[in-house]
This record gives structure tokens, C-alpha cells and sequence, in this order.
């Protein structure tokens, strides 16, 4: 009999034991949940990301350790006859609201409402991988529902990343019709911040000017922004830079940063929700009617990032 058959007659087990791999750092789990289908895992920094791709693809949960990052309103997350209030929804073709929810092209008024409409669209998975990071990617095509609404051809693809305990969010929209595209996405992150302290949450900016979209103008910025006086509902026109942070009372700080310095950032908060929502925007609301859109190319895209970084 060889050592090791001594080794295992005498103590089975702790031989076994011994041949045991180490799980790896990242995983990808798929579950049963017919909305949150898959889990983001990341076991060295105890943090996970979920998604839910029939609910426009987004990201509905970021945690690390004890602290969720996100908000989320779990009624609206069910109701699919709602639009989801937290997480990370995805804005497109627009972000922000468009003049009486329309604009002109080729001399016709389209009728768009804000926001968009990828948010409520079903996406499909079209690849996972859990060895560099736990990463998941999601695309979603016209049709002839979003034919009806707008008059393009498009692809959009998401590559949803955790790696050290930060989220990035790679996006490609690619323009598949005939004819150059306009547009200004966005994505719309909700975190958490409770509402009885939103008066020391602070949104860390050099801006001095603002568009308010309850009154409809620009105004001044009075720093720091007050996020516990009721709705906020700015757009930070000369925040510049390509990075953001947000600083909460009793958790963890977020960063954002992102990789277009003419990004503009929409602060968002209503009065006993507990949620601050910093959006990247890639143009101000409107742009389809100012003409300052971002324009597509035919067979061309438009590439953009955003890292969402907790404990900065």
C-alpha cells in the first residue's frame, strides 16, 4: 500500500480535502428570478451587482460589505406597467426631457417622452465571464415598436464589470440605419441616501451654474447644493472635469468618473424618498431641438464609460 493509500484508508476526508481548489475571486451566478437573473460577484471585497435585463437591462442592486449603494423601490421593480424608481436605469435615445416632448426631423414633429425609451425594453445576455472580473453583457436592437417612436436603426450593447469593488459600465450605441443618428443618452443612478440625512449628503462640484428643470432656467449655484429642502432637480452646466463625488452620511462615498469632460451631470432628489440620483448625461436635456446632439455616423457608434466607485 503507497503512503497516500495509507493516508486516505486511515482519514478519507482529510485527504480529499487536501485537492480541494480555492474558489476563484469572481463569479457570475445565474438564478432562478425571472427578473434579477443574474449576480455580479466579487468574494475578496464582499461586493455584488445585480441585473435585470427584461427591466431595460439595468442595474437594480450595488452592494459592498453592509452598505447598498443603490436605492430601489422593489414595487415599481415588479410592475412592469411601471418605469423602475432606483438602481441604474439606462436613458436613451435621450436623457432629460425634450421641449413639449417632441422634436423635428426632416421637417416632421416626432413625439418622444422623456427619457426615452430603452429603459423598458426587454435586453438579452450575449456573454458572461467570471475569471479577470465578474462581468455581464447585454444588447438590445430596434424593432418595429421602437420604429414607431423613433425612426432609427440601432444597436445598443452593455458590458456591466465588478472588479475591486467597482462598477464599470461600458457602453456602445451604434448607429444601423441609413442615415446619421442623433442622440443624448444618459444613465440614471439612484443611491442611497436616507431622507432624514440628506442634509449632510454633499455632491462635490466647482459648478457655478445650473439649469433648473422645475422652473425651467438657469440660475446660479449656490454651493453646497441643499439636498434635504424639498425636489432638486438641477443639471450642472459647467461642472467640467470627467469625475464626481458623492459624499453620504453613515456609508460609504461614491465616485463617479466617466471619460467625456462635456458630460453634464443632473442632480436629482425628491422630498421623503431616500435617494440622491447623479446622472451623467451625455448633452443637456433638449438637444435634439438645440442641435447640439451627439451624431451617430451611419455604420458608426458612440462609445462611453462610466465607474461607479464606493469608499473614494
Amino acid at each position: 500500500m503507497t503512503r497516500a493509500a495509507r493516508v486516505s484508508a486511515v482519514n478519507p476526508i482529510c485527504y480529499r480535502a487536501m485537492s480541494v481548489v480555492a474558489p476563484s475571486r469572481y463569479a457570475v451566478v445565474e438564478t432562478k428570478d425571472l427578473v434579477e437573473t443574474h449576480h455580479l460577484l466579487d468574494h475578496e471585497r464582499n461586493a455584488e451587482v445585480v441585473v435585470a435585463p427584461v427591466r431595460g437591462g439595468m442595474v437594480t442592486r450595488f452592494r459592498v460589505g453592509d452598505d447598498d449603494i443603490l436605492f430601489l423601490d422593489h414595487a415599481t421593480l415588479r410592475d412592469h406597467s411601471q418605469n423602475v424608481r432606483g438602481g441604474i436605469p439606462v436613458l436613451f435615445p435621450i436623457a432629460g426631457r425634450l421641449t413639449n416632448d417632441r422634436f423635428s426631423l426632416d421637417g416632421e414633429s416626432v413625439s418622444l417622452g422623456q427619457h426615452g425609451f430603452a429603459r423598458n425594453l426587454p435586453w438579452r445576455i450575449t456573454y458572461t465571464d467570471g475569471t479577470q472580473a465578474a462581468a455581464i453583457t447585454l444588447s438590445v436592437e430596434h424593432s418595429e415598436s421602437t420604429l414607431a417612436v423613433w425612426p432609427f436603426r440601432f444597436r445598443l450593447t452593455f458590458r456591466y464589470e465588478l472588479r475591486d469593488g467597482a462598477l464599470t459600465i461600458q457602453q456602445k450605441y451604434e448607429n444601423l440605419d441609413e442615415r446619421p443618428m442623433p442622440i443624448h443618452p444618459g444613465l440614471h443612478p439612484y443611491f442611497r441616501v436616507e431622507d432624514w440625512r440628506k442634509r449632510e449628503a454633499r455632491v462635490n462640484t466647482p459648478a457655478t451654474r445650473v439649469f433648473d428643470n422645475r422652473t425651467g432656467t438657469q440660475a446660479a449655484l449656490n454651493a453646497p447644493i441643499d439636498l434635504g429642502s424639498g425636489e432638486v432637480d438641477l443639471q450642472l452646466l459647467d461642472h467640467g472635469g470627467t469625475s464626481i463625488r458623492l459624499d453620504r452620511p453613515d456609508a460609504l462615498a461614491v465616485e463617479l468618473t466617466y471619460d467625456d469632460p462635456a458630460t453634464v451631470i443632473a442632480v436629482w432628489t425628491l422630498p421623503s424618498r431616500g435617494f440622491v440620483c447623479i446622472e451623467p448625461w451625455v448633452r443637456q436635456a433638449d438637444a435634439l431641438n438645440r442641435g447640439d446632439a451627439v451624431v451617430v455616423p451611419v455604420d458608426g457608434a458612440h462609445q462611453a464609460m462610466l465607474k461607479i466607485s464606493p469608499g473614494i
